[in-house]
Formats: structure tokens, sequence, C-alpha cells
């Protein structure tokens, strides 16, 4: 991954280039939508719903921020490009927690349709009533260490994740097939 700081108008961004990724763009002339996806199979556009084309090899550059002063950019190009070295950088979306798992992480799961199944109830019970709403990059390891403590104080204290993410246990950042940073308990729930 490689990136550059480059100047428009009065203010300075960071580039930040992926190279050649899959894409998989819209048929509808006039949506211009697409996805960035290894996923097989069909998928809906977000803007119009039509299904989506197959998936063809484009450069993907996504840009950060904005300064005023060139310096500012390149310490920032500098701390996110160590950040994908070290595997915890996430690319700046808008994506809901709720969005992001029925979108892109349920779908795109190499398991069993019971396991997905089960997967899917769990996290619509207990996860998302509570984190759903809250953005992927406003995520932190606090919010799911409050999120287990209310799965012990509701009732729910033979729920394995409940009884093993208790207080005193930390959540840690791990990362997901999609490439995405993913906070979850440091014991297996």
């Amino acid at each position: 991954m490689r990136g550059h700081v480059e100047k428009k108008g009065d203010r300075y961004y960071v580039v930040v280039d992926h190279g050649e990724q899959p894409f998989r763009s819209c048929p509808t002339p006039k949506c211009r939508g697409g996805q960035w996806t290894h996923q097989a199979g069909e998928i809906s556009c977000e803007k119009c719903s039509a299904i989506l084309c197959a998936p063809a090899s484009r450069r993907r550059r996504i840009w950060h921020g904005s300064w005023l002063k060139k310096g500012a950019a390149s310490d920032e190009m500098t701390r996110l490009l160590g950040n994908a070295q070290r595997g915890s950088y996430v690319e700046p979306a808008k994506l809901t927690l709720s969005e992001w798992v029925e979108k892109r992480w349920l779908p795109g799961l190499s398991v069993r349709e019971s396991t997905r199944h089960s997967y899917a109830r769990n996290l619509r019970t207990h996860a998302l009533p509570r984190l759903g709403s809250v953005q992927l990059q406003q995520l932190t390891p606090s919010d799911l260490n409050t999120l287990y403590r209310s799965l012990g104080s509701d009732g729910n204290k033979g729920h394995r994740m409940a009884r093993d993410c208790r207080p005193g246990r930390s959540a840690t950042s791990t990362r997901s097939s999609a490439g995405r940073s993913v906070t979850l308990c440091s014991r297996t729930c």
C-alpha cells in the first residue's frame, strides 16, 4: 500500500493507493454505484438495488481528510501507512455496525447456513439493538466491554459471551476476513 499528499485548491489531502482490486459496478447508467468486494454471487447496488456486474480489476485510491498545511497531511499519511503495515488500518466509511454485519460480514462468511443463521440471530438479539447504530470507525473496545457487562446484568448469566467477557477482560482489535478492523473480547466467545 502506498500513499501521497495531493493539493486541491488551498487544501492538502492524503491519498492512499490500495492497488488493483475487484470492483463490481452498477449497470444502471445514471447510478454510477458499485462495490469493492471479493464476494461471489449476486450483489445488489446500495443506491438503486440493481444487480451488480461481474468483478473487474480497478485501481483503488481512497482520499483522507483535508489540511491547510502540507506537513500536517504528510504526518497523517505516515500514520495511515503505519497503521496499514501493522494491520490496523480502517478505511473511512459512514457504515454502521448493523449495516456492516447485514450487508458485508454475514453474506461473506464461509460457514454452514445453520451457523450463519445462529450468528445472525444472536447479533440481532443481543448486540445490534445496543450498538447497531454506531458507525464502524467510532466503535471502541470500551463500547464492547459495556455491551458485555450489560449482557451479564440483563439476566443472561448463562450466555457464554456475557459469562466469559465480564469486566476485567479487555477487548482487543483483530482483522476480519473482509480486511476491516473488528474489536472482540480477548477470550473466544
